[in-house]
């Protein structure tokens, strides 16, 4: 896990001096961003809704949500494209041309940093962007000003679960040295309401699946975007949720809370259970309880 760390807070921190130069900054999701957050977290001392929590962890992905003011730049959509090629990442055969992929040299075989870049509902916005795959229509990209047909291969995710992912990002500074000088940014990450609909999606996505782990890398990620909640965090986060509570993937993350997490013998708890750095006194009932809370069996 250090090494993996490692790898990706090095990644990480040359994208961004990259991207820095061209004014982008895009959001960090994914486990990597539950990592830095919860690292800042106990830099800071900060009281969360839950006091036992496992120990940091991630992933080998960087997840990097688009704003739409980016989707729909075709220069500087660009040239996001060009900062990945010049430090030599490559689309990945998979995932053309959203998922990108980058091999670190390191003692016999490397180590593989992905890439994935994502947006949320393009609602509004349709007449400046393409969407592209068939009838899901997944891939996102802007139209080109000058020549409508030309395609930059270059494609954003289209990930409607990342609800109002461009707010209440948490500014998170990061610094390490490249090529033997410190270099110091920041990153966005995520809200705690757009990473709690993101996670409940994955895990609905994967929890019958023995491909997927069943899921339970979700459900464990889903107990500590909840448990990392600071008091505030979740008063507002809650508060939004209600106002919410007419949009489809409110209404989608209820059905998911109701059938995974009503109860204590609930299939999303036994997952948890099931994980391989579960221990027996995390907070589960707590966990259980701010979930329906956040997500009520009656609408306010």
């Amino acid at each position: 896990m250090t090494m993996t760390i490692s790898f990706l807070k090095m990644a990480l921190l040359e994208l961004m001096k990259e991207l820095d130069k061209v004014e982008i900054t895009p959001i960090l999701a994914g486990g990597y961003g539950l990592y830095l957050k919860q690292e800042l977290l106990l830099e800071q001392g900060t009281r969360t809704l839950l006091q036992k929590l496992p120990e940091p962890r991630s992933t080998q992905d960087l997840d990097l949500l688009l704003q739409m003011s980016l989707m729909v730049d075709y220069e500087q959509f660009v040239s996001l494209r060009d900062v990945l090629l010049r430090l030599g990442y490559q689309a990945t055969e998979r995932n053309a041309y959203w998922q990108w992929e980058k091999n670190i040299p390191f003692m016999d075989g490397g180590y593989d940093v992905i890439v994935d870049l994502l947006t949320g509902d393009p609602a509004g916005w349709e007449r400046l962007l393409k969407l592209e795959g068939g009838t899901a229509s997944r891939r996102v990209r802007p139209i080109n000003p000058n020549n409508k047909k030309d395609s930059p291969k270059f494609h954003a995710r289209k990930t409607l679960e990342a609800l109002a992912f461009e707010e209440n990002n948490i500014p998170i500074p990061i610094n390490g040295s490249l090529d033997g000088e410190d270099y110091q940014t920041e990153i966005l990450v995520a809200s705690p309401l757009t990473y709690t609909c993101m996670k409940l999606y994955a895990l609905r996505d994967r929890i019958h699946s023995d491909t997927s782990d069943f899921g339970r890398h979700h459900a464990f990620d889903l107990y500590r975007i909840v448990g990392m909640m600071s008091e505030e965090d979740y008063e507002s986060t809650k508060k939004r949720f209600s106002d919410l509570a007419e949009h489809e993937v409110v209404e989608e993350c209820l059905r998911i809370v109701g059938d995974l997490f009503s109860n204590a013998d609930s299939l999303g708890v036994l997952r948890i259970r099931e994980h391989s750095e579960h221990e027996e006194d995390l907070q589960l009932q707590e966990f259980l309880e701010g979930l329906q809370d956040l997500f009520p069996k009656e609408k306010p």
